[in-house]
């Protein structure tokens, strides 16, 4: 099959890019994980509570093993909805007919719009209009089996378009972007075409390799901390969780979630796209910080506050970074500790986190993490360590343990094996 990739003068957004060209995108597993599945193989479906863009799912698919998976963020879900191996046939189809009827696209109103927000009023009826179109689009392919709710497809496919029509600008960080901009609809016929062609292949060529059921890899939208899975029980998980970078996951795809709480409110999405704040938000403003039970997780804590920093530290600390911590700490605790109910006696498990650092001090989130698997009960150890390099930097001049990242891989099971 002929490999097509989306290049810069494409304009979709970096992330979504990243996704189609290789599969990969910020903070992902890295190919050399796939051995954890291995490992895990024959034990049932492999759970991963806080899926991402569904990378787990991907390594299930190439090695013929059942996954479950979780996620939280809606553009997330959505995309993991959109490669997942049960649709191929219905995307294939679907991706085709919309190339077939390019008479139909909407057309523009204007050349070009500025904007101080990411969807102007021309940018969102324009992207109404063609939601509306790849709405009636979908209609057509009833016959074609499709693995969850078939109205959410039209959305899948248009989202990581959407960076081609809104207003935004460059951020401080490669994985955000800023409120405001111009978008320029001359010429979007085009992008889409190849966005179009560039996803066809990036869906066709990700299941060609396995031989396993396609309703093997499930996946619910839901909050890991409060997910009720009901009687089901789980021998497998393979995972990463948020790291603490201080930055939102979901505010890497602010937009997208924009324009999805825009359908939420006007019905056209149910409620439950109307997600909490996630695991690890930055959203600290306003909201009574929450105190994690970890030991580790307060030693840490007790540290910040006891370090010698200047005036203006001292009151981003308390303001800002304390409170971030203790509700990226107590939110990780009240997710283990939910989804630890869904574990078989057999259970087996591996965390894959990297720490990150403050003010130089490491955050602990690996010592944290077995400290909370521990105080439930299961035996927790470090299966593997590697250095990594920096990644994601604000400042890519970091040095010393600023600029040292250690992926850390944490075995939890009932038992010692």
């Amino acid at each position: 099959m002929t490999r097509h990739v989306l290049d810069r003068t494409s304009q979709v957004r970096d992330v979504y890019r990243s996704l189609i060209n290789s599969g990969r995108t910020y903070a992902a597993f890295r190919d050399e994980d796939i051995e954890f599945v291995q490992k895990l193989s024959g034990r049932g479906p492999i759970l991963d509570p806080m899926s991402g863009y569904g990378r787990t799912a991907e390594f299930c698919d190439q090695l013929g093993v059942p996954s479950y998976s979780v996620e939280i963020n809606p553009p997330q879900f959505l995309w993991q909805l959109l490669v997942q191996r049960s649709n191929t046939t219905f995307f294939s189809a679907f991706l085709e007919l919309i190339q077939r009827t390019r008479r139909r696209w909407p057309r523009p109103h204007t050349v070009a719009v500025a904007s101080d927000t990411f969807f102007s009023a021309e940018c969102s009826q324009f992207i109404t209009r063609l939601l509306a179109l790849l709405v009636a689009l979908s209609e057509s392919f009833d016959d074609i089996p499709f693995s969850g709710h078939r109205p959410y497809a039209p959305l899948a496919v248009l989202i990581p378009f959407l960076g081609r029509l809104m207003c935004a600008s460059p951020g401080n960080v490669s994985a955000h972007i800023r409120r405001g901009g111009t978008c320029v609809f001359s010429g979007w016929q085009e992008d889409f075409v190849t966005y179009l062609t560039c996803l066809l292949t990036r869906i066709q060529h990700r299941h060609q390799v396995s031989d396993i059921g396609p309703e093997s890899q499930e996946l619910v939208l839901g909050d890991a901390r409060t997910i009720n899975l009901g009687r089901r029980r789980f021998k497998a998980m393979l995972t990463s969780p948020p790291y603490p970078n201080q930055r939102d996951f979901r505010a890497i795809l602010r937009p997208e979630n924009e324009f999805i709480q825009q359908l939420v409110l006007a019905g056209q999405l149910p409620m439950s796209f109307s997600q909490p704040d996630s695991i690890g938000s930055v959203k600290v403003k306003g909201k009574a910080p929450a105190i994690p039970h970890s030991t580790v997780a307060r030693n840490f804590l007790k540290r910040i506050v006891g370090l010698r920093k200047a005036k203006r530290a001292t009151y981003d600390d308390d303001v800002y970074y304390l409170p971030y911590f203790q509700n990226y700490f107590s939110d990780l605790e009240r997710a283990y500790s939910n989804i630890q109910k869904y574990a078989a006696r057999d259970f087996s498990g591996y965390i894959i986190v990297v720490n990150n650092t403050h003010r130089g001090v490491v955050i602990p989130v690996a010592d944290f993490i077995r400290d909370i698997w521990q105080t439930m009960g299961y035996h927790a150890e470090v299966a593997r360590t590697i250095e990594l390099s920096h990644v994601g930097a604000k400042n890519p001049r970091a040095r010393g343990i600023r600029a040292s990242h250690t992926e850390y891989v944490i075995h939890v099971c009932r038992r010692k094996h």
